[in-house]
């Protein structure tokens, strides 16, 4: 598969991840200014990608958590860049598919076992609060959530249903890492996140579903 892979393909809305990079922060500022990127600037890449004619973004957001560490951000979106990141001129905050490989390499030297993440996966979502829980007139909620709990009452994931302006979304969150690659970087790297977030997708009931 491609380093990036469809995501309107399996009706994901989007793919978030979450990483803490311990005693990172000065090499990550150091190879991101070697590719351009200068010192004070928002710590924000993004860029498009098309698969089947629907423009995808991909983007990374670094920040400095505490003296010598750092927290990163990766997602990737079943829309155009100018929807998830406005305002923000692409020319400036173009992020090249290589430079991504390669700053996951420098992730991967990092730590002596393979990438672990925090995970979001969103899906479009087309129905009621009403069709699954009772709710006052009066009460008119933005968001629900459902913490999953397996059969030894153990949580595992957390289930938002959440209205958003144009759109509503099913987000879930599962607990825990995942791993989703080991040494050396391939176009394998969000193999399995996909796949799984595709499970995710038919097991909501969203494979007839479109992405807006």
């Amino acid at each position: 598969m491609p380093f990036y892979p469809d995501l309107a393909d399996c009706s994901i809305a989007f793919m978030h991840f979450s990483m803490h990079v311990a005693g990172g922060w000065r090499d990550i500022e150091v190879f991101w200014s070697s590719h351009g990127h200068e010192e004070g600037e928002e710590r924000l890449l993004f860029s498009s990608y098309k698969r089947n004619g629907k423009t995808h973004t991909a983007w990374i957001r670094w920040e400095r958590s505490h003296k010598e560490c750092c927290d990163v951000w990766i997602g990737l979106e079943a829309k155009r860049p100018a929807v998830i990141w406005p305002n923000r001129p692409a020319s400036l905050f173009h992020l090249r598919e290589r430079a991504f490989k390669d700053f996951l390499r420098l992730v991967a030297s990092k730590a002596d076992k393979p990438i672990s993440v925090h995970a979001r996966y969103g899906f479009p979502w087309n129905k009621r609060f009403e069709d699954f829980i009772r709710l006052s007139p009066r009460v008119r909620p933005k968001s629900v959530s459902f913490e999953v709990l397996d059969e030894h009452e153990k949580s595992v994931m957390l289930v938002t249903y959440e209205r958003r302006e144009g759109t509503s979304l099913a987000i879930v969150a599962p607990r825990g890492r995942l791993r989703i690659d080991s040494k050396p970087i391939t176009n394998a790297f969000f193999k399995a996140p996909y796949e799984t977030a595709c499970l995710l997708a038919r097991s909501l009931g969203q494979e007839q579903l479109q992405t807006p």
